[in-house]
């Protein structure tokens, strides 16, 4: 077992290990199995960041970085039961024609279109 720090800005960004979240930056995780280990930091307005710790046994490993900021955020809208998204100067960026629509959250949506679930990008592409 080793431990994990991890000291990402903004303050308060949340951080999850194997894709669980474990807490928010800066932390220190003990008791983390030995091996490499997916880190992804996250926080409103800034870009995930995906990252691989590699914790060695008795070891702390250490990360440390600075998320950027959103500059592309797009900002969900609804009409009449349809979902789309917009900028921050209100110009259209995805049309409204989703049935339901989630959070972009690294650079994805997960958008529902004619009783599918899908994922789309920021301009509106579907993705896996």
């Amino acid at each position: 077992m080793g431990a994990l720090n991890v000291d990402y800005e903004p303050v308060g960004a949340k951080v999850s290990l194997d894709g669980r979240e474990v807490g928010i930056s800066p932390m220190v995780l003990n008791d983390v199995l030995a091996g490499a280990h997916t880190v992804v930091v996250s926080a409103p307005e800034y870009e995930s960041t995906t990252l691989t710790a590699t914790v060695n046994e008795g070891e702390t490993a250490q990360l440390t970085g600075k998320l950027n900021k959103d500059e592309k955020k797009l900002i969900p809208f609804n009409s009449n039961g349809k979902h789309g998204w917009i900028d921050k100067t209100g110009q259209v960026v995805i049309p409204l024609k989703y049935d339901d629509a989630e959070s972009f959250e690294n650079g994805k949506a997960r958008v529902k279109l004619n009783g599918e679930w899908f994922y789309i990008d920021k301009q509106g592409n579907r993705v896996k």
